[in-house]
């Protein structure tokens, strides 16, 4: 978007899977925006500039491995998204 910012990429194994975090410093997300990023064409973007797909289509893609994905944000201060992905079957 233009804006200086920095994303950082952990991942660590625990005893049933392993978790990755995606966290970046950029503008965050209002509790209203959080509690709609996965909904199919939610886009905070400007009507024409985004598809509203993105997070919908991660959400899908974790949950068809049996994971799970959940998000936190402040607004002003940067967004988490936190995926799991459990190693036993």
């Amino acid at each position: 978007a233009g804006r200086p910012g920095a994303v950082r990429i952990n991942s660590e194994a625990a005893a049933d899977g392993i978790r990755i975090r995606i966290a970046d410093d950029g503008v965050g997300m209002s509790p209203a925006q959080l509690a709609r990023a996965f909904e199919p064409f939610y886009t905070t973007r400007a009507i024409g500039t985004g598809t509203g797909l993105g997070l919908s289509t991660a959400r899908n893609i974790v949950l068809a491995h049996r994971g799970s994905i959940e998000l936190a944000s402040t607004p002003g201060a940067g967004t988490t998204a936190t995926l799991f992905f459990p190693t036993a079957t």
